[in-house]
Parts: C-alpha cells; sequence; structure tokens
C-alpha cells in the first residue's frame, strides 16, 4: 500500500513493481498514489492523469475519475469490491 504525505495529499507519485518470475521488480505502473491488492495479485491503484485522480482495478480499467482525490483506497476483504 502507497500512502499520503502527512497534510493528506499525494506525496511523490511512484512506480508500482511486482517481482517477476526470476525474483527481479518490473514496473506495472507509473504515477501512483495509492496501491492495493486483491487476492488474485491483481492491483487497484490510484495515480494522477492530466490533473485528475483516477481509480483502476485492474491496472489499466478506469472504474472512476475525480478532480479531487481518493483517500485510503483497499480492496474488500471478500476480494468483490473497493472501499
Amino acid at each position: 500500500m502507497l500512502s499520503m504525505n502527512a497534510e493528506g495529499l499525494p506525496g511523490v507519485p511512484a512506480k508500482l513493481v511486482r517481482l517477476g518470475p526470476a525474483g527481479a521488480p518490473r514496473p506495472v505502473a507509473d504515477d501512483v498514489t495509492f496501491a492495493d491488492w486483491d487476492g488474485e495479485r491483481s492491483e487497484v491503484v490510484v495515480r494522477r492523469v492530466n490533473g485528475a485522480a483516477r481509480l483502476e482495478w485492474p491496472i489499466g480499467t478506469v472504474k472512476a475519475t475525480t478532480p479531487g482525490w481518493f483517500s485510503d483506497v483497499r480492496v474488500a476483504p471478500d476480494g468483490r469490491r473497493v472501499e
């Protein structure tokens, strides 16, 4: 999980990486401000795109966009929704 800074605003967007089959890091997504995983190794991310916050789950599938921000995004324990 990536988090926000102390003021509740996104810090420096990060590059989300996942370990590949050989154990080497593999880039998955850029400009990520929040990330979480469901039970199937599918990531939910919030990233900044053209000044807007975009919720994607799985990565590349936009579920919601806002000019503001999304906070404390988590995949529900049953893996069926984002809270």
